[in-house]
């Protein structure tokens, strides 16, 4: 399941629940001024940031 991490009910989370709703992903939303991150899930979203940008910088 994907979770939708979010701080404060902004634009840019607003408009991702509602793309996922449109395009009926499941997910849980999680406020994380409410739900701080443990260090484990911190370092999986600092490792995936890793991958998206060697993804993104890869040549070709």
């Amino acid at each position: 399941m994907l979770t939708l991490l979010v701080a404060t009910n902004n634009t840019a989370g607003c408009e991702s629940k509602h793309w996922l709703l449109k395009h009926h992903v499941v997910f849980q939303e999680r406020n994380m001024l409410k739900q701080s991150l443990n260090v484990n899930e911190i370092k999986e979203l600092l490792s995936l940031r890793e991958w998206l940008l060697g993804y993104c910088l890869k040549p070709g």
